[in-house]
């Protein structure tokens, strides 16, 4: 109700075909769709819109014209902290946990294609890095990023 809103497969399939998402995709069997109406609405009020998506829902919204973006890849600071963070969100799940485990190698593939990469080692330092990011883009000032230091951060979690 205040996330998400729960719709069953033939609803999401037709709000696909009426061309109703900025975004959709589908994650380990679910269905996820941002609407384009409440978005909208936000937008043309001047507010920021902060989506929670993967790199499928980031590809299909760096297609849009006229949509500013900035993009965040949050990575984990070990593979350990992501396994420990799954167990905890999915606790029972193991099958899920494996799968998104094993999906992961994958995931991290895409992380030269958002405009920074970010550690989530701590969340409040996290969250107060990409607050300044933004504050900084809004201001039309990108900040600088050590791609070599990404790149040893993306080989260690791959190793």
């Amino acid at each position: 109700g205040k996330d998400y809103y729960f719709v069953n497969k033939d609803e999401f399939n037709l709000i696909v075909k009426k061309n109703s998402f900025f975004e959709y995709a589908n994650i380990f069997d679910n269905c996820y769709g941002t609407l384009k109406e409440p978005v909208l609405d936000l937008l043309s009020r001047g507010k920021d819109v902060l989506f929670d998506i993967d790199w499928q829902g980031t590809q299909q919204l760096k297609k849009i014209k006229g949509l500013s973006l900035v993009t965040f890849f949050i990575l984990p600071p070990n593979i350990k902290v992501l396994k420990e963070r799954l167990l905890n969100r999915h606790q029972g799940q193991e099958k899920l946990i494996n799968e998104r485990m094993s999906k992961f190698t994958e995931e991290l593939s895409h992380w030269d294609e958002y405009n920074y990469v970010v550690v989530n080692d701590d969340l409040n330092k996290c969250y107060d890095k990409i607050l300044n990011i933004i504050m900084s883009e809004k201001k039309g000032i990108s900040q600088k990023q050590n791609l070599s230091e990404i790149g040893e951060k993306i080989k260690e979690l791959n190793a």
